[in-house]
């Protein structure tokens, strides 16, 4: 019977260790035969068994020392866990000192982490969820080696990339699943199993290659081990807020900060194309018109009294005959706020262009969070890593106070988020 994961996962809901290491191992064989990107699909590196279907969902299954095992991963769309909002979960909560903590912090540092279980030589276990966690993407994660059946199609899918496999009776497969799974996957297994698929280009000694460093062959051990631990670092900390809850502080400060007196940029063709856009959208509506922007990065937000898509692409079209033409240019709004930079005082991250019977007012908000922007759903959160590159740029006298909690040490030592 097919195994059926929680939501989100509990430790029983997987197999032994050994089981998914030959299953997934049989799928980092059949990857390796295959080639190309594939064995970036399931494959074996330094620290183990990994799978990476390429749309930002992964996990590690890691031997560590003699008898322990740690399983490490994350789903996009099924790992809540991930970053909780507005206080984040310690995924190494209760975590026994063997777990090879240097490895898991620089996984922490350099991927989003969703889970992690570790086998203790007789069960599985995982730090506590929060009651309200809907999901931590186990059962996406594993669904493909979650039991005998399942790691059998997926191989079977898998070689279809290879070619369609011959008729035949039984299922071969199954045999090198077996000889997978009690040590046995040699160079006849592997001929034996990938039969129906002999016609097609397999690289078998890069899958017998595959199975002795997952120690799969006879007479092998998996080479990929990682050290045990000797306990968490004294100086390890969690994040006591969210990166939510940190761009929810830092649009707070932004709401009561006072604009800096800056001058005017110069008028140029291309800010004339946006405001006559401003202007026909205003004799359309009666008289009056307001386009307003956000910009964070190489992302922009925009709102209109009207259509704002139609009043962008408008901007973008026309944008291009006062151009020049230059590869990697962004036209309209993206371009107008290059040209209208500041070496030393930066870049507005608010823009509103308000036309009406009287004339064209033009604002630029480079260090406050204005009243009249209000975020299309949700509340307002400042984008930390735009903000902060646009920190990098501005001389220091032209930072605002909020620059102060952009600084690393802001989400383990928060200050209070007013009301």
């Amino acid at each position: 019977m097919p195994t059926e994961f929680h939501r989100p996962g509990l430790p029983d809901d997987l197999a032994h260790p050994d089981l998914l290491w030959a299953r997934a191992g049989m799928l980092a064989v059949v990857c390796a035969a295959i080639g190309g990107h594939w064995t970036g699909f399931y494959g074996v590196d330094a620290s183990g068994l990994h799978h990476d279907d390429g749309g930002g969902n992964w996990w590690r299954l890691c031997r560590v020392g003699t008898e322990h095992t740690v399983l490490v991963g994350f789903d996009h769309e099924g790992s809540h866990t991930y970053d909780l909002d507005p206080h984040p979960i310690d995924l190494l909560a209760g975590g026994p000192d063997w777990l090879p903590w240097s490895w898991l912090a620089g996984m922490e540092e350099a991927y989003p982490i969703g889970l992690v279980y570790w086998w203790d030589g007789a069960a599985w276990a995982r730090a506590p969820y929060p009651a309200d966690v809907g999901d931590d993407g186990l059962g996406l994660l594993l669904k493909d080696v979650a039991d005998a059946e399942r790691a059998l199609d997926q191989a079977e899918d898998l070689l279809e990339e290879a070619g369609p496999a011959a008729e035949g009776e039984g299922r071969p497969l199954a045999h090198l699943l077996e000889h997978a799974s009690q040590h046995r996957l040699d160079a006849a297994a592997l001929r034996t199993g990938l039969a129906p698929w002999s016609e097609h280009r397999l690289d078998l000694a890069a899958a017998e290659h595959t199975a002795r460093r997952l120690g799969l062959a006879p007479a092998t051990r998996p080479q990929p081990v990682l050290p045990a631990g000797e306990g968490p670092p004294p100086d390890r900390r969690v994040p006591a807020i969210s990166g939510r809850q940190w761009g929810r502080l830092v649009a707070a400060a932004m709401r009561e900060e006072v604009e800096m007196d800056r001058p005017a940029p110069e008028p140029t063709p291309l800010l004339d194309v946006v405001v006559e856009a401003v202007r026909e959208q205003a004799r359309r509506n009666g008289g009056s018109a307001r386009l307003t922007v956000h910009a964070a990065g190489r992302a922009m937000s925009m709102g209109s009294d009207d259509d704002s898509n139609a009043l962008s692409r408008q901007i973008l079209e026309r944008s291009w005959a006062v151009l020049p033409s230059r590869p990697g240019r962004m036209p309209g709004l993206f371009e107008l706020r290059r040209q209208e930079a500041h070496p030393a005082q930066g870049s507005w991250s608010f823009l509103r262009v308000q036309a009406s019977r009287e004339g064209v007012d033009i604002e630029r908000v480079y260090d406050h969070w204005p009243s009249w922007w209000q975020p299309s759903y949700g509340d307002d959160v400042a984008p930390i890593g735009d903000l902060r590159e646009e920190m990098a740029r501005r001389a220091p006298q032209w930072h605002p106070t909020w620059a102060r909690l952009l600084h690393d040490d802001i989400p383990y030592n928060p200050p209070q988020l007013p009301n």
